[in-house]
């Protein structure tokens, strides 16, 4: 049997490729049936085993395909940089100018852009981050919306390789072959 490798991990669900298919099984015809009959009893399990799990061991999953949510459109989130400590310095930069440029005193028209900027720097931020929650938020529900849609619209997520080679077997096992 082949290794089961680890294709990605997209909200929760696991894809794997390289793992156990139709070719890695032996088949015997127990009841006596041709090699021409085998090979269309193989081609037949195949069509209806792939049916069945929505698995196709020759076009394996895709993370776009084991996840309907993935076609959502994201709103990108704002960037928050900057601060208090940001906003004081600016502010204080345009105090000491402000204060130089009106009575020549700078230490206290210094101070109080110094003030005047952190404080405002720090609302900023903080509407900025109250913005993204609400972005956030807005990309969950569009994400719960198209999965909703996709289901609607008869989705069927994609099955394992181990339940493509269970419904594989299993047809063939009901057409009298002897499976391993």
């Amino acid at each position: 049997m082949k290794i089961f490798g680890l294709l990605g991990v997209c909200s929760g669900a696991i894809i794997l490729v390289g793992a156990a298919s139709a070719q890695d099984l032996y088949v015997f015809p127990a009841d006596g049936q041709s090699q021409e009959q085998t090979e269309q009893d193989k081609l037949a399990c195949n069509q209806w085993a792939v049916g069945e799990t929505n698995y196709d061991p020759r076009n394996p999953p895709t993370a776009a395909d084991a996840n309907p949510s993935a076609s959502a459109i994201e709103e990108p989130l704002l960037s928050c940089s900057g601060g208090g400590a940001s906003g004081a310095a600016k502010g204080a930069a345009g105090g000491y100018v402000a204060g130089k440029l009106v009575n020549g005193k700078t230490s206290k028209s210094t101070k109080l852009g110094a003030l005047t900027g952190g404080v405002a720097s720090s609302q900023n931020k903080k509407a900025c981050e109250a913005e993204n929650a609400q972005i956030q938020q807005r990309n969950q529900q569009r994400r719960a919306q198209a999965e909703q849609q996709a289901i609607a619209s008869g989705y069927k997520p994609p099955g394992t390789p181990n339940e493509y080679k269970r419904a594989y077997s299993a047809c063939l096992e009901a057409k009298g072959y002897t499976v391993k």
